[in-house]
């Protein structure tokens, strides 16, 4: 009983460390983007971007194509970036990079610069 509840909680951490790695941008971009205010004809647009990139991250992500994967998402947040505005592109700037910074992101960088 005991090794069944161990191995539950392993994988649940295996799971949510997986995440961090995959997706975590896309996690961030969005949540960013929830601070933007973006009006509902923004908020259309980035579902219809978020589902033609999905198509093509998820081919690429079957064919094991790292590049692919790394081009469909670098494609998707430049599409993103281009519907907003100069005040928007801001907040969601000063978002991510504050996510950075959380998640250690910022250190690694200081450090190399060092």
């Amino acid at each position: 009983m005991l090794a069944v509840a161990l191995l539950g909680v392993f994988s649940l951490a295996n799971a949510q460390e997986e995440k961090k790695g995959r997706g975590a941008r896309a996690d961030a971009l969005a949540a960013a983007l929830a601070k933007a205010d973006l009006s509902d004809d923004q908020k259309a647009k980035v579902k219809d971007i978020n589902a033609e990139f999905a198509k093509a991250s998820a081919a690429a992500r079957e064919a094991k194509d790292r590049e692919a994967m790394q081009k469909a998402g670098t494609e998707r947040r430049e599409a993103i970036m281009a519907l907003l505005t100069d005040s928007q592109k801001e907040i969601v700037a000063k978002e991510l990079a504050a996510g950075r910074e959380k998640r250690g992101g910022g250190e690694r960088k200081k450090k190399q610069e060092i």
